[in-house]
């Protein structure tokens, strides 16, 4: 993706309850959230019918062992996208504060898409093997 001026960089550390300022946290600890994950930031933002791309393999400088990075247009040509966020201070608390209610949308949604037919399947493992058994040699 070549650079464009208009999307700005949001990484999960700047809203990252456990890390310092030094590590690369940007709001107060009491606004950010605990350890988000970049799928979380990123379904806050597109709930917020704000443009995003989702990068999977950069890094902030100061937490690289965490990959990714959401690219945020924030602002459009009429002015901001969204009134509630018109500037990187705004949509990181934004951020910050629906992230522990994406997580939990998160885990209901991936609730539903599980198979409910494991109980069958323990029934099913203690049949006996149908078939021509092998000799026991002594």
């Amino acid at each position: 993706m070549t650079a464009d001026p208009e999307f700005r960089c949001i990484y999960p550390c700047y809203i990252n309850k456990n890390f310092t300022i030094a590590q690369g946290r940007r709001l107060k600890k009491e606004l950010c959230a605990d350890t988000p994950t970049i799928e979380e930031m990123a379904f806050v933002v597109q709930r917020l019918n704000i443009p995003c791309n989702i990068e999977h393999m950069k890094k902030h400088p100061r937490d690289f062992w965490n990959r990714g990075r959401l690219k945020v247009k924030i602002q459009g040509r009429d002015g901001p996208i969204n009134p509630k966020a018109s500037n990187k201070n705004e949509l990181l608390g934004l951020i910050a504060q629906f992230v522990p209610k994406a997580r939990e949308e998160i885990v209901r949604m991936r609730e539903e898409r599980k198979p409910k037919t494991q109980t069958n399947n323990k029934k099913k493992n203690n049949k006996k093997k149908k078939g021509k058994q092998k000799k026991k040699r002594r």
